[in-house]
């Protein structure tokens, strides 16, 4: 796969050099803001429905949210508080970095 053939979705940049994980390519995941790390040959040798399934996509990622004051992971909120943090309008903030 080339970086043109990446959907809307995926962001990807050659890891800078140094990068502790080494050379290789940092996989953005702009729906879910994740972050993936791979290695050259096995960017080029994946499809997008191969990267699709390597990538973290959302999923083993405990978030954790400040709501009323206090700071609780979102995996323990009850059906009520999870439907209204999916409700909430999210945003990005220029500048920031998720590396």
């Amino acid at each position: 796969m080339t970086v043109a053939e990446l959907p809307d979705r995926w962001e990807a940049e050659p890891a800078p050099d140094g990068h502790e994980h080494g050379p290789g390519w940092l996989v953005r995941d702009t729906r879910f803001e994740t972050l993936h790390h791979m290695t050259t040959e096995a960017f080029a040798a994946l499809t997008v429905p191969q990267l699709a399934a390597v990538t973290p996509r959302g999923r083993d990622v405990d978030h954790i949210t400040r709501v009323t004051g206090y700071f609780s992971y979102t995996s323990r909120f009850n059906n009520g508080k999870r439907a209204e943090l999916d409700d909430r309008f999210r945003t990005r903030v220029e500048g920031a970095s998720i590396i």
